[in-house]
């Protein structure tokens, strides 16, 4: 299984995806033949370049996204 960047996806480690909206960062927990299982550490929601408060329904404990829209997130979060 390997993200975007071609490397192998690690269990354990942070990764991150962005939609048009959110930016998601989360540790990987599990994997599929195409996708990986998510914990989630935090979501933001963002409209025209501004952070947005949505408090509406509960965060997901977990997500499960393609490998291929992961980013390895190195820094502290």
């Amino acid at each position: 299984m390997k993200d975007a960047l071609g490397n192998e996806v690690i269990i354990g480690n942070k990764y991150g995806y962005s939609t048009n909206d959110t930016v998601f960062v989360g540790r990987a927990m599990k994997f599929t033949t195409s996708r990986v299982t998510l914990e989630t550490i935090f979501r933001k929601h963002y409209l025209y370049g501004k952070e947005i408060d949505r408090t509406y329904g509960r965060i997901a404990d977990t997500v499960s996204v393609s490998s291929y829209l992961l980013f390895p997130v190195v820094e502290d979060v």
